[in-house]
């Protein structure tokens, strides 16, 4: 037992050893923890959301899911497509996560306005204060299923966008 405790962790420490690719002008690259899968992000973000549902909390392992909305032609996949895990997340959104390390890179909407959300987690130089502006949230969504409420001046819906109620 012990053994495989100690195989799995060297695996998991072989896979830690992550270089980020390199930025294109004009894009932003996306990519999950071992790099085995890489986004190009064009264009700007249609919508940046925090999302508290309870599926986004189990899905992050935290109070909600930090998301920016992308047309589909600004998100181009460069590598591991062909490994992606695809998860039915909802009724209309599709999630996909490396096949690698599990890390989930995009979520696919196929309701009445066509849209992509990727985690800002996984977008390369997001947490190194580049662009701040386009990655600070806009509003919350399903905050009725909010772990803690959040003392801020941002919009919050009962469940999505325009198609709830809106509660402050």
């Amino acid at each position: 037992m012990m053994e495989a405790i100690k195989a799995k962790a060297a695996e998991l420490a072989a896979m830690s050893t992550y270089t980020p690719p390199e930025e294109v002008p004009g894009s932003r690259k996306a990519t999950c923890l071992c790099g085995n899968s890489v986004l190009q992000i064009t264009g700007e973000p249609l919508f940046t959301v925090l999302c508290h549902c309870q599926k986004c909390q189990i899905l992050t392992g935290t109070h909600y899911a930090h998301d920016i909305g992308y047309a589909p032609e600004h998100v181009e996949i460069l590598r591991g497509g062909r490994k992606f895990i695809k998860h039915p997340f909802s009724e209309t959104l599709t999630r996909y996560h490396c096949g690698t390390c599990g890390v989930q890179l995009m979520g696919v909407y196929a309701d009445d306005s066509p849209r992509m959300i990727v985690p800002v987690g996984v977008l390369v130089g997001a947490r190194c204060g580049k662009d701040d502006e386009k990655f600070k949230p806009q509003y919350h969504i399903w905050y009725t299923e909010r772990v803690a409420d959040h003392d801020d001046s941002l919009p919050k819906w009962a469940g999505n966008k325009g198609r709830s109620e809106r509660l402050g």
